[in-house]
């Protein structure tokens, strides 16, 4: 399992300066839009699939063409490098 050790905000803003994903407070937020809710909902199986096997759960959210994938690491009230890894894999799924 990766750590939960801190990150810098440096690597948070290289993070979001990518596009997808975005701080808020203390948590990542990625939004993606989707041509289908089939789709879309496509992603979210792919994402769960993703945190079983990382053991790190986020919070999911299906609307008809987008999906909100919000991350950050509990036990440490913080945005983590486990929550980074976590994001690279389902940036990866794009």
């Amino acid at each position: 399992m990766i750590p939960a050790s801190p990150v810098s905000d440096a690597q948070i803003a290289a993070l979001t300066a990518k596009g997808d994903w975005n701080q808020v407070g203390d948590l990542l937020e990625g939004t993606f839009v989707f041509a289908s809710y089939g789709a879309a909902l496509d992603f979210v199986v792919a994402v769960a699939a993703i945190a079983e096997d990382q053991n790190h759960h986020p919070e999911i959210t299906l609307g008809f063409d987008r999906v909100s994938v919000r991350v950050s690491t509990h036990e440490t009230h913080s945005i983590t490098a486990r929550d980074l890894y976590f994001v690279d894999a389902v940036s990866e799924l794009r």
